[in-house]
């Protein structure tokens, strides 16, 4: 049972109507699919990336939403680092020529421009992919990033982080720290709100903390989708075990990928398993945390929220209902979870509009 503070979106009501019914059966059919393949993945970095950094073809996404490759210098050391922006098609033409079919043709510009274009935005999503932070690339996680860009009307920088275990942890999260004051320098008095899912949520909760170490700014709120935040032994302490039948997230994938990302640190290290921080968080943004209700990950961030919660941070967890890990993945063919999308929408208005 979810905790009372929880909010759940339970929209599974008897009904008629055969297109809710045949969307309810795509989104098992996904899932049972999914699971599958998890379950035969090969317990190897090399393999697994094979099958998992592969990009999202656009005719597959939000047509109204598209995307720019960008390198750039992050500082403070002028490493070069990749970053695709997601952005929502502009009302007025500009020199970025978004297609019907979401796929960006961009034709070099008389005066350089931002990527988001001429007009400043006023907010910007600096965003984590998942991928047990040894997966997958921004181009991976397209199905969450271009419904999240439409759905909120703001440019994201997906940020092509360091992973282990070629970079051990905290590479991701020290590249994380540095693309965000590249959005501060880029976008001074801009609204920037952090956000990921599954690993990339996880990072985002421990550069949170980082942030406590220095005198940057905190963002203005954060979302985090299914965080992963205890690395620590298999990598499900406190997790609902019960929910393998549900999940497409073998238990046995994730222990493997725990160790393989972990590398040398200590279980309870914060900058891996941020779950297990100390000190006060409450300087902290709001926070917005979604997850699946039938994830296996939903007791550990149950106990993630309640902790943060006791150290002072302001959270809102949204349970959704029927959910598997990164639910919002499935908003298109799962009600609670589109549903969930607007709730997300709300909160980031909300936050982002206070002065």
């Amino acid at each position: 049972m979810p905790r009372k503070d929880v909010l759940c979106t339970d929209f599974r009501m008897p009904t008629l109507c055969r297109r809710s019914s045949s969307r309810s059966l795509t989104y098992r059919f996904l899932v049972g699919l999914m699971r599958n393949s998890a379950r035969h993945a090969p317990h190897s970095v090399n393999g697994l990336r094979m099958l998992c950094d592969r990009s999202v073809p656009t005719a597959l996404v939000r047509k109204d939403v598209s995307y720019v490759p960008e390198v750039v210098k992050l500082p403070p050391d002028s490493v070069e680092m990749r970053i695709e922006w997601v952005l929502p098609k502009p009302s007025t033409a500009s020199w970025i020529d978004m297609s019907c079919w979401g796929v960006a043709r961009s034709s070099p510009p008389q005066h350089p421009q931002h990527p988001w274009g001429p007009k400043t935005p006023d907010k910007v999503i600096l965003y984590l992919h998942g991928g047990a932070y040894l997966l997958c690339t921004p181009a991976s996680l397209r199905g969450i990033t271009f419904s999240l860009s439409g759905a909120l009307q703001a440019p994201l920088c997906v940020l092509e982080y360091r992973r282990p275990p070629e970079h051990p942890i905290p590479a991701p999260m020290e590249d994380a720290v540095a693309a965000y004051r590249y959005l501060l320098e880029t976008l001074p008095g801009v609204d920037i709100i952090l956000a990921g899912d599954s690993a990339g949520g996880g990072i985002a909760a421990a550069m949170l903390c980082k942030l406590r170490e220095t005198n940057l700014p905190m963002p203005r709120c954060s979302i985090l989708i299914s965080p992963w935040t205890d690395l620590g032994i298999d990598g499900l302490r406190h997790a609902t075990l019960e929910n393998e039948q549900h999940d497409y997230l073998p238990i046995s994938l994730v222990g493997f990928c725990a160790a393989s990302a972990r590398g040398a640190l200590d279980h309870d290290d914060w900058q891996a398993s941020p779950l297990h921080v100390t000190g006060s968080l409450d300087n902290l943004p709001p926070i917005m945390v979604v997850y699946g209700e039938d994830e296996i990950l939903s007791g550990q961030i149950e106990k993630f929220c309640s902790t943060w919660e006791n150290l002072g941070a302001d959270i809102k967890a949204l349970s959704v209902k029927g959910g598997v890990h990164a639910p919002l993945l499935f908003h298109h063919v799962w009600k609670p979870a589109a549903d969930a999308f607007h709730e997300v929408s709300f909160f980031a208005e909300v936050h982002c509009s206070q002065v």
